[in-house]
């Protein structure tokens, strides 16, 4: 068995046969899917994703590193096609839903985190406000 994590990725216009979703096939595996969209994909058994053994775990986040969900909820979050299980790995609202962290904080992942780290205080984060 192995562990994976796929996060801020794009599964689009993927076929598979007779075993295994067009995207991904999760057997005897823990995979963690976030923010992450799944497209035009084609299988026998789930179009995006089969989960033939294993566990898979989904969050519809933020779609962008640094960003942070005040209200930790996507508002219209995007379902996968899976056989054998649900995955809710994409946030469409994530324009609305989401925010750039403020000054002094950061966040590394790709979720539906409810907040922002400080800074350590010998180290700053300097934003020429472009960007956002």
């Amino acid at each position: 068995s192995s562990t994976v994590s796929v996060s801020s990725s794009s599964f689009t216009s993927n076929t598979a046969g007779d075993y295994g979703g067009g995207a991904m096939i999760i057997w005897s595996s823990t995979v963690s899917v976030s923010s992450s969209s799944f497209t035009s994909n084609t299988a026998d058994y789930g179009d995006d994703i089969h989960i033939y053994s294993g566990t898979l775990t989904c969050t519809a986040g933020c779609n962008d590193l640094g960003m942070y969900m005040p209200s930790r909820t996507c508002s219209t979050p995007v379902a996968a096609d899976v056989y054998g299980g649900s995955c809710y790995s994409y946030c469409d609202s994530a324009s609305s839903d989401c925010a750039v962290c403020p000054s002094g904080t950061y966040y590394e992942g790709y979720s539906n985190n409810s907040a922002c780290d400080a800074c350590e205080s010998d180290k700053t984060i300097t934003d020429a406000g472009t960007d956002a």
